[in-house]
């Protein structure tokens, strides 16, 4: 597995170069095209904690909107210990860069309750999610059990969500599916706890007929790439100031990704330069 980082002055070049990006698949032609290109940002597993955080955040999204997204994508633990207070932060710094935003819920999120209903609340009650840009697919699936970390299920309610919105969409166009525990067979931490949820097939199995690009995901802190059909499941890099990664690279950021009208999905990514 390689790990490719942008400074932000050669990563607008970068991205008018098709075919140049790490993790790039090319769609088979009898799959169905999408629009006019375009790029997101997904950020993982932000652990906002206290005040103390906020000007780490204010440079994080600051430099998100530098590179001038059409969405971003929060890929859970928002906030380190649920506070409703960082929930609220981190939607308002967020909405500074003046693009949708579409965030799923950690287990950390949900450490006041044990379930995710205060995330929830800051969120205008939404907890999954699905939309289209461009002629291609996002599905934001909750995939927290209360607020465990390890040995986790993906609950009823949200498979059965996902069952009726996949009943929806088009399988032959690009789709995205992002979540917070990460989907990939046997992910673990260095002391072999398993992160990966223990029917994460099931929800992979869902997607076999669809034109899957790839899973975004977090909760581990650091970058893994799986192939999986036609795509690829991926964890990236965490972008908080209290908490580090868990494979032991120094380097945090967020991931710059590049949706092609041929439905190549390119990222890459974009290191934190906050200090």
């Amino acid at each position: 597995m390689s790990e490719t980082t942008i400074s932000r002055r050669s990563a607008l070049g970068l991205l008018l170069a098709a075919g140049l990006w790490p993790g790039c698949v090319r769609v088979p032609s009898a799959q169905r095209s999408a629009g006019a290109p375009f790029t997101f940002a997904a950020l993982n597993d932000l652990h906002h904690a206290q005040s103390e955080c906020d000007p780490w955040f204010e440079a994080v999204f600051a430099q998100v909107a530098q590179y001038r997204p059409a969405f971003i994508l929060l890929l859970g633990d928002l906030a380190d210990r649920g506070d409703p207070a960082s929930f609220a932060t981190v939607r308002r710094l967020s909405e500074r860069v003046g693009v949708p935003c579409y965030a799923v819920p950690g287990n950390h999120d949900n450490d006041v309750e044990k379930t995710p209903a205060l995330f929830a609340a800051a969120f205008s009650g939404v907890l999954n999610s699905r939309f289209q840009h461009e002629g291609w697919q996002f599905v934001g699936l909750d995939s927290s059990d209360e607020n465990k970390w390890r040995d986790t299920r993906v609950s009823d309610a949200s498979l059965a969500w996902l069952d009726r919105e996949l009943a929806a969409l088009d399988p032959e166009r690009p789709t995205v599916l992002f979540t917070h525990f990460p989907l990939a067979p046997d992910i673990r931490t260095q002391q072999g706890y398993l992160l990966t949820p223990l029917n994460a097939e099931a929800v992979l199995q869902r997607l076999v007929r669809f034109n899957l690009r790839a899973v975004l995901s977090g909760h581990f802190h650091g970058i893994t790439e799986r192939p999986w059909s036609r795509g690829q499941l991926i964890t990236g890099a965490c972008c908080s100031r209290v908490r580090g990664n868990h494979d032991g690279t120094p380097t945090k950021g967020w991931w710059l990704c590049r949706a092609e009208a041929d439905g190549t999905l390119q990222r890459q990514l974009v290191p934190l330069t906050v200090a």
